[in-house]
């Protein structure tokens, strides 16, 4: 009997192998979990678009015939940018990074696994803390740094701060970000030489631009780099959804 605790929430399993996947199936339904099953990365991706419930968990092997399992991941997660995943293999975990397949932050499982495991594993990723973002705010209104600062930092994230492009620049030398958020129009240098700037000297930062009077120019910033845009007003909930659909995946099993 297994004896972690009951499962609860929709599991979407990618397995070419139907006596694994139908062994894999049983396990985590005997856990609590609702299941989904594919036997390939095409499969998964129709399962995923027609079911109308939310899915917690892909868990998919590496190897798929059609479309690979990280490859499906990344197509299931701008469907489903909250669902997390755990990918296995019958390759070592550093076998798999060593060879730059699979992302060191990724959730991975080595098969064969034992049902505890699997289950302990799943159980684990599924009741874990979303990863805290180092988030860089660029407005010259001061309410809409505090608005901001406040609903990011009570998700837990740490937020820096800026009043213009300048100091944004050159706060984003010195610190490590994960994200910026900033203004478009701001006096000294604007949003869209952040968004330049940014983009040339540190790539990997993702960037949501912002705008109110000046909309339009959300569109130039898109062109220049930047992830998503946001028009202002809006809710914290479109700010939160945002940033999910850029973020890179920590949360929800990170890939290459």
């Amino acid at each position: 009997m297994l004896s972690s605790r009951s499962g609860a929430g929709t599991i979407l399993i990618v397995e070419d192998q139907p006596g694994l996947r139908a062994l894999t199936e049983e396990i985590l339904s005997s856990a609590g979990y609702s299941i989904l099953v594919a036997p390939d990365g095409a499969e998964a991706l129709r399962v995923a678009q027609e079911y109308c419930g939310q899915i917690q968990l892909l868990l998919t092997d590496v190897t798929l015939p059609k479309i690979g399992g990280i490859e499906t991941a990344a197509r299931l997660h701008t469907l489903r940018p909250d669902m997390k995943v755990l990918f296995m293999s019958g390759l070592a975990r550093g076998a798999m990074t060593g060879s730059g397949t699979l992302d060191p932050q990724a959730n991975f499982i080595q098969k064969p696994w034992s049902p505890q495991g699997l289950c302990d594993e799943i159980g684990k990723i599924l009741t874990a803390e979303p990863s805290a973002q180092r988030i860089l705010v660029v407005d010259d209104e001061e309410g809409m740094r505090d608005w901001l600062s406040e609903v990011l930092e009570g998700c837990g994230h740490r937020v820096f701060t800026a009043r213009d492009g300048v100091e944004a620049l050159s706060l984003a030398r010195r610190q490590a970000l994960n994200l910026v958020i900033t203004d478009i129009s701001m006096p000294n240098e604007d949003g869209l030489g952040i968004v330049c700037a940014l983009r040339k000297a540190h790539p990997e930062i993702k960037i949501i631009a912002m705008s109110g009077a000046f909309a339009a120019v959300l569109k130039d910033a898109k062109l220049l780099g930047a992830n998503a845009a946001l028009v202002k007003p809006f809710t914290s909930e479109m700010l939160l959804k945002c940033m999910r659909d850029v973020a890179p995946m920590q949360t929800s099993g990170k890939v290459a």
